[in-house]
């Protein structure tokens, strides 16, 4: 199988051919399966660039942001009734999905699809939704968890209020922002108190302030 790495040159090499600074990228190296799913991938990619061949910026394609490219380095929730029925709606089993996901740059296992599809929504990071888009002939938009189904913890954490709050805390203490954010979030998932489904936006906050206070006594310089 291909590396993760090569096959994301291939198609940002693909997407520079469509934008016209560089020739299609050659796929003579790839197994035969791999080379008929990424023709797949491009010939979606050159049939909607026909259609928006006046956009003057690729950030401005609906198909870069239908497979989530407009969102790099975030994590991307993703419901679990939705993965599960857009991969019964193509006949798949668990181990199919993942190999054509792993094609198309995903770091997933049958054992992490099965935890996706059995939770009513899971942060992955931005490259594996994408990758399991790909795999499934689907829009980041069919898979992921929108705003009014996660919970209240959820909608916290992807809320302005605690990148504000978080912001604020690194600005004071030097702190590096996205790592931060990353401890922040598994402290607020792993705090397991009592009638978190009722809590509400100042509650979480509160609880936030003190996960931020612990991180300046264990680690001043963080």
């Amino acid at each position: 199988m291909t590396a993760h790495n090569d096959l994301s040159s291939i198609f940002q090499a693909y997407l520079d051919h469509l934008d016209g600074t560089r020739d299609a990228p050659d796929l003579s190296s790839l197994a035969a399966e791999e080379r008929i799913e990424v023709e797949h991938h491009f010939a979606v990619l050159r049939s909607s660039f026909r259609v928006l061949a006046d956009q003057p910026d690729l950030i401005d394609d609906p198909v870069f942001h239908a497979l989530g490219f407009d969102r790099e380095d975030e994590d991307i929730e993703v419901s679990g009734p939705k993965l599960r029925l857009a991969r019964e709606r193509l006949g798949l089993d668990f181990a199919e999905v993942i190999r054509r996901a792993r094609n198309a740059g995903a770091h997933l296992t049958v054992q992490d699809l099965f935890r996706l599809e059995r939770a009513s929504s899971s942060p992955i990071p931005q490259t594996d939704a994408t990758a399991l888009v790909a795999a499934l002939h689907s829009n980041l938009a069919e898979l992921e968890t929108v705003a009014g189904q996660l919970s209240v913890l959820r909608q916290f954490m992807q809320s302005t209020e605690f990148d504000d709050t978080v912001r604020r805390w690194c600005e004071t203490h030097a702190a590096d922002f996205v790592t931060t954010v990353r401890r922040a979030k598994s402290g607020l998932l792993a705090a397991n108190f009592r009638g978190k489904e009722h809590a509400r936006f100042t509650d979480l906050n509160v609880l936030l302030d003190a996960l931020l206070s612990s991180f300046t006594h264990d680690h001043p310089s963080l």
